[in-house]
């Protein structure tokens, strides 16, 4: 669907053309296939009790050391952190929908897995509302010079949880410094304390449970 509709969206100053409604009407199709898809895994998931075995009680990371180590998204909301940005520090239209915030208290693999399947229903509650509450209007604003060595810092919230980024314009509409701070940053020290005290063969489970990114801890 993403492939299908959006390749094209990423234009300074606003996006290409507005959804038609033969686009509206294929997105709608597609929430409800993969509504249906997600639930059906989500049964296949809960009904193998050798597989839910070994998964609770699995990588734990505790409550205060997520607290300590600033873990944030499935990775510390899976710890009793009831943080995510859209709610925190809403930006866009967040305000604006509803929709409920993952909270699990264990920090096991369990509930890291958990979060991750609310967080996709989820997404596809705040996707459907968005396409049915699209406004009419503007989609694009003129795109002027930008002064240089002028700076803003922004919050979003990523799958991985809290991405932070900080840019400074250059001179001739160029970047002249841009850091960004991703989830992985704050979670890899998280996920050192989680595989303490299991097993050897537990850590792949455990590593792909917070589904960090070895670049994103470089930048």
């Amino acid at each position: 669907m993403r492939d299908a509709l959006f390749t094209q969206c990423k234009q300074a100053g606003g996006l290409p053309p507005g959804l038609c409604r033969r686009q509206r009407k294929k997105i709608l199709e597609s929430l409800a296939k993969m509504k249906k898809e997600l639930r059906e895994t989500i049964t296949i998931i809960k009904n193998k009790n050798m597989f839910i075995d070994r998964v609770e009680h699995t990588g734990i990371l505790e409550h205060q050391i997520a607290l300590d180590l600033n873990a944030v998204g499935p990775g510390g909301r899976a710890s009793g952190i009831h943080y995510d940005v859209r709610r925190s520090f809403p930006y866009e239209v967040y305000d604006k929908l509803h929709f409920t915030i993952p909270n699990h208290k264990n920090g096991d693999v369990n509930c890291r897995m958990n979060v991750k399947i609310e967080e996709c229903q989820t997404s596809l509650d705040i996707i459907n509302q968005a396409v049915e509450s699209m406004p009419q209007g503007k989609i694009r604003e003129p795109f002027h010079e930008v002064p240089p060595y002028q700076f803003a810092f922004s919050l979003v919230e990523s799958p991985r949880g809290e991405n932070v980024h900080w840019v400074m314009t250059g001179e001739n509409n160029t970047l002249y410094r841009y850091k960004i701070r991703t989830p992985s940053f704050c979670n890899w020290p998280a996920l050192c304390h989680a595989v303490k005290g299991n097993v050897v063969p537990d850590f792949p489970l455990i590593n792909k449970s917070f589904n960090l990114s070895y670049a994103g801890n470089d930048l």
